[in-house]
């Protein structure tokens, strides 16, 4: 166990646990955890903010408790490879390319999140359900390729971008607070999509359903 302070370069390889302590809860760390191969361990339930790349390529790192983290850079957790739970009860920005192509987890929480980056959690092959309930905006490629996302519940979401969940394995999808979609292929590719509700849309744009085989209602 090392204090986050303390860290110098040098030894960051061989460090297995991160502790941050109240004194420095508001810092903002660089990427002075990048690629900590014996990572495995992180508490640090104070902290605020995980910046860019932080702790990307700590292929080791399972257990995180960070539940009062209000926002999270760009590839923070990228290759992330044993990573399985998401316990951030606070967060409320999520950054782009966050856990694309190594999400493990089959269910996303965030019940404080307004903002879900580009690319956030593409081709997390066994996510099946979201859950956003104070999401307002979905940016593109946010769920592109997640193969099994099944169920996806965003009652708040206002405005999303182009590929968000194309190639998804959505049934049905209520949208009714949903006003904008920005760019093209939204549910492209969603070949198991039967309906789809958004009543309060007023600007789409195309290729919206291209190839859902199976859609058989739009209200």
């Amino acid at each position: 166990s090392i204090s986050a302070e303390k860290l110098e370069f040098p030894i960051l390889q061989e460090v297995k646990t991160v502790q941050v302590n109240e004194e420095n809860k508001t810092k903002k760390y660089g990427a002075q955890f990048m690629d900590c191969k014996n990572l495995k361990t992180i508490s640090a339930p104070l902290l605020n903010f995980i910046t860019p790349y932080m702790f990307s390529g700590c292929s080791s790192l399972s257990s995180v408790n960070m539940e009062n983290v209000i926002e999270i850079g760009e590839k923070a957790f990228e290759l992330c490879t044993s990573y399985k739970k998401l316990n951030f009860g606070e967060l409320q920005k999520v950054g782009k390319y966050l856990f694309k192509d190594y999400g493990l987890f089959s269910e996303i929480e965030l019940n404080k999140c307004s903002h879900v980056g580009s690319s956030s959690f593409e081709s997390c092959q066994y996510l099946e359900e979201v859950k956003l309930k104070a999401c307002t905006y979905i940016d593109h490629n946010a769920f592109k390729d997640c193969v099994n996302l099944k169920e996806i519940h965003l009652p708040n979401l206002i405005s999303m971008s182009s590929g968000a969940f194309q190639n998804t394995a959505l049934v049905k999808v209520e949208l009714n607070s949903l006003k904008i979609i920005y760019g093209n292929s939204v549910f492209q590719g969603c070949s198991k999509l039967t309906n789809v509700s958004m009543r309060n849309i007023i600007e789409i744009g195309n290729s919206l359903f291209q190839n859902c085989i199976c859609l058989i209602n739009v209200d």
